[in-house]
């Protein structure tokens, strides 16, 4: 299938960070989310898609936010501007809440290269075989499938094997109802989970909650706040939130990305 797309950029969007389970074979990424296994590769202004719906991909990367709304929202200053230039074409990726709370509790203290062996271990582990064509993946896991904590353990995921082994018991209807919540509720029903902090709830409400206002703050993002906006000044997380809720308002999430991405220049 085909889908004609304007001001989006897979390669940025897939290889930015915010995704964990993609393989790029001859030009296609082959994603793996949840029960779903698609080939997306984009030509020019064209998307060619395999394994899924329209109205998924659209869904999926976003393809029906304002984007020129953003853009003109967040451009606030010339290191805003900076940053959407090379970022541009970038999209939040809705994903599924439960497994990208999985994937960013996997996050902690941790490198991109590794996050991704962890949640692919654990959808090998604890997931379905599944297959597209001549590729292979694994579905991921269920809340209440990760119910062995040795076998979690295997997938090297550290002192957050604790935190995973208690997420199994969440109630997933609950969590997909923080959609239709604010964002100050669905963070603090995120921090109420048992090794949950601050940034992995942004994180999960950014990136599969619709909370385009959230603004995780890790070590990247806080070292290129402190540097463009606090004269290179130590300064606490909240102020740093504080200030882009006040300079990037309602799509603050995307200002986030375009500094991560410019500054990690992942692609």
């Amino acid at each position: 299938m085909q889908l004609k797309v304007k001001d989006f950029d897979l390669k940025k969007t897939i290889e930015c960070g915010q995704f964990f389970r993609y393989e790029l074979i001859d030009g296609k990424y082959y994603l793996a989310h949840r029960d779903n296994l698609l080939v997306v590769e984009q030509q020019k202004d064209k998307l060619i898609f395999k394994g899924a719906t329209e109205k998924f991909i659209k869904s999926f990367f976003r393809l029906n936010d304002p984007y020129k709304e953003i853009i003109s929202t967040i451009s606030t200053d010339k290191h805003m501007n900076q940053a959407v230039e090379k970022s541009f074409g970038l999209r939040i990726i809705r994903q599924d809440p439960w497994e990208c709370l999985i994937s960013y509790i996997c996050s902690q203290n941790s490198n991109i290269p590794r996050i991704r062996k962890k949640v692919n271990c654990i959808a090998k582990t604890f997931g379905k075989k599944t297959s597209l064509g001549s590729f292979q993946n694994y579905t991921f896991p269920n809340p209440g499938e990760l119910n062995n904590f040795e076998k979690i353990k295997t997938c090297k995921v550290g002192y957050r094997a604790k935190y995973i082994h208690k997420a199994n018991n969440i109630n997933e209807h609950e969590l997909m109802d923080l959609r239709k919540k604010d964002y100050n509720e669905a963070m603090k029903y995120l921090q109420n989970l048992f090794g949950v902090g601050e940034k992995v709830a942004d994180c999960v409400c950014m990136f599969s909650l619709d909370k385009l206002n959230a603004f995780p703050v890790d070590v990247w993002i806080k070292r290129v706040m402190q540097e463009l906006y606090f004269n290179n000044k130590i300064v606490s997380n909240k102020q740093i939130k504080e200030l882009a809720n006040n300079k990037f308002g309602k799509y603050a999430a995307y200002a986030n990305q375009f500094l991560y991405f410019s500054r990690r220049k992942l692609v």
